[in-house]
């Protein structure tokens, strides 16, 4: 898995290869066509019993049986996913003997009133120590990897969801994911949080255990948990046991919320409509944390300097535009993981060498890293940025507000992937384009353009234009100068919101695309 401190990295020297996204869009359409397409394919364990009747039901709701080594998974979207504000997933691991048909039955009316789409890995679930947490990590990764290129995921709030021994296991799993792909947002635990030797100690997954010293292993994670007074499944009340796995989310940097049912059962989440209705308000709440909105952003009391964010699903990728200590425009980026908790925290890196406005197309190299930077949310238009040059509030830059056009091409950062080491970022509210070039002069050293167009014909047209003298990454507040207001020609055309046609000043058409990451 990359490494995401180095994701910007990757995305200015080309190496950024393992998102298939790039190559396709995923809609409502794709998504439909793959859960029709070979739904039950042979070789799926068969059920018995009342699994036999819970799988024909979900396949005949639109859902999808897929083998994934020996084991297999789940898949299933509802209508209302595809017009959610907010797209939830649910990762869905079973309890001792369960399988993911009979989590499906358990949850689907709710689920489809609410537009969350299900994803559940059938893995076994026996004694808690005879399955292996990294074994059903994997398989999480790689099945959301599998869905990705088909159904709309990137945007979506990804949880997951444990009943009992699967709740139990999720612990373990949320800890190996904070230190890997960063999935999931959170965590739903459901009758179940310790693993063994239950009769001495309650103790955690040994992973947990081993993760004890870490204050940071679940940093970000919201979890809702639910025990029953009355489930005694290991002996003694789930009410007993649950606490523990609240204290350590609340201890190891995330934030937790435990739901004591006192009437409650081993299975009885699902038939209570007031707990049940607590967790969605949960989910609701947290889905809505502060996510920064994607587009330009800026202190208004500084103008002259400012800088781009991107959020996508529970990944940012963030450009600072300034200058350096001899007046020169440059830039910096720095991308990985935005926190549930509205943060995010990365290193500021540089780069050097790429290719000038008006030259022939040559990579990049990376210098380095400038400091870091942390960016604390508490609105999606409103930050707080920490960097080498103090504390510094932003807001969102809005310099129309009626909001873009449907037929815009989306916010966020473009490029040509076959000529990786640079970027523009684009965003149209209302009639009017600001576009950015991140790019470097002839001499090598970074340099950044902007451009403002108003589309007509089919085009927007307009020059680009450079600054300098402004405010360094360190130094005091001063102002910028328009050192050249005609730079260089820019002409863009879009085929559709997430392609089109840059033209360069030398003439030169340049295909771009919307950079998923």
């Amino acid at each position: 898995m990359l490494s995401f401190s180095k994701l910007a990295a990757l995305f200015f020297l080309g190496l950024f290869i393992e998102a298939g996204a790039l190559a396709q869009n995923p809609t409502e359409s794709t998504c439909r066509s793959f859960l029709a397409s070979n739904s039950n394919p042979p070789g799926i364990p068969a059920l018995t019993g009342p699994g036999s009747s819970q799988r024909a039901a979900f396949l005949a709701d639109g859902g999808k049986l897929v083998a994934i080594g020996d084991r297999y998974y789940a898949v299933w979207v509802p209508p209302a996913f595809y017009t959610a504000a907010k797209r939830v997933v649910i990762f869905d691991l079973h309890g001792t003997g369960g399988y993911a048909e009979a989590e499906w039955n358990d949850w689907h009316n709710q689920f489809a009133e609410r537009g969350y789409a299900f994803v559940g890995l059938s893995w076994g679930g026996g004694t808690p120590t005879a399955e292996s947490d990294a074994s059903v990590y994997a398989q999480l990764k790689e099945i959301d990897a599998a869905l990705s290129p088909y159904c709309p995921f990137a945007d979506a709030n990804r949880w997951l969801m444990g009943f009992s021994v699967g709740s139990a296991l999720s612990f373990a799993v949320l800890v190996r994911d904070l230190a890997d792909a960063r999935l999931f947002r959170g965590q739903i635990a459901v009758s179940g949080a310790a693993i063994g030797p239950l009769t001495t100690g309650m103790l955690m997954h040994a992973t947990v255990e081993a993760a004890k010293s870490n204050v940071a292993a679940v940093r970000g994670i919201r979890a809702w948990m639910y025990c029953g007074e009355l489930d005694r499944d290991h002996g003694w009340s789930m009410c007993e046991e649950m606490p523990q796995g609240e204290t350590f989310v609340n201890t190891h940097g995330g934030n937790a919320s435990l739901y004591s049912d006192a009437t409650g059962s081993h299975h009885s989440l699902p038939g209570n409509a007031t707990a049940y209705n607590a967790l969605f308000a949960y989910l609701d709440a947290s889905s809505r944390a502060p996510y920064p909105k994607s587009g330009w952003w800026w202190n208004a009391q500084e103008s002259g300097r400012g800088f781009t964010l991107e959020v996508s699903g529970n990944l940012m990728f963030l450009a600072s535009y300034l200058y350096d200590a001899s007046g020169h425009a440059t830039w910096y980026v720095s991308a990985g993981r935005f926190f549930a908790d509205g943060s995010f925290s990365g290193s500021l890196d540089t780069y050097a060498g790429g290719q000038a406005l008006t030259a022939s197309y040559r990579p990049a190299s990376f210098l380095g890293s400038a400091g870091n930077i942390a960016l604390t949310c508490t609105a999606e238009a409103a930050c707080t940025l920490v960097w080498s040059g103090g504390t510094v509030p932003i807001t969102r830059l809005v310099w129309d507000a009626g909001g873009a056009p449907a037929s815009a091409p989306e916010a966020g950062w473009w490029w040509n992937s076959s000529e990786s080491g640079r970027g523009f970022f684009l965003e149209q509210q209302g009639a009017t384009l600001v576009a950015s070039a991140f790019l470097y002069e002839n001499d090598g050293r970074a340099v950044w353009y902007l451009a403002t167009a108003q589309e007509s014909e089919g085009r927007y047209v307009g020059q680009w234009q450079q600054f300098g003298q402004g405010q360094t990454l360190t130094g005091s507040y001063q102002p910028a100068t328009l050192v050249n207001g005609a730079a260089g020609y820019m002409s863009l055309r879009f085929s559709d919101p997430q392609s089109g046609t840059l033209v360069l000043p030398d003439g030169r058409e340049l295909p771009l695309s919307r950079m998923l990451f």
